[in-house]
């Protein structure tokens, strides 16, 4: 399985969740899909899967995380790539675009989605100064 496959896979699960802004119901029916496929190629995908992981663990999106969330552990923050890969869409997965602000990850679900990005807070987590 190579990176468009997984996407491709990422993509069905999605379209076949009850919630597609779910992250755990979009992983749970792309593990289901994963189960029927060859040994192969379950591997190939835990190895595209954590390479986007590598890819993502960057300190800007980790500030985006961080803002986004008002806090974020090392723990959240993996909680939030795996998020984040459920959610995004393929053509638009970077790391530039992950941390612009109008097409992030505020904006990977749509107004008014379900995600841990939709229900944060708009302002930083600590006091303003003048």
């Amino acid at each position: 399985m190579n990176g468009q496959q997984f996407w491709q896979l990422v993509e069905a699960a999605r379209d076949q969740a009850r919630h597609p802004d779910d992250a755990q119901d979009v992983a749970h029916r792309a593990t289901e899909r994963l189960a029927t496929r060859p040994a192969e190629e379950i591997v190939a995908a835990q190895q595209v899967l954590w390479d986007l992981m590598a890819d993502s663990c960057t300190n800007p999106l980790w500030a985006a995380a961080y803002l986004i969330n008002g806090g974020c552990s090392d723990d959240g923050f993996d909680y939030f790539r795996g998020w984040l890969i459920s959610a995004w869409r393929p053509s638009t997965w970077s790391e530039r675009e992950a941390c612009s602000p109008g097409n992030g990850a505020r904006s990977a679900l749509g107004a008014g989605g379900n995600s841990p990005a939709s229900r944060a807070p708009l302002s930083p987590p600590w006091p303003r100064t003048a």
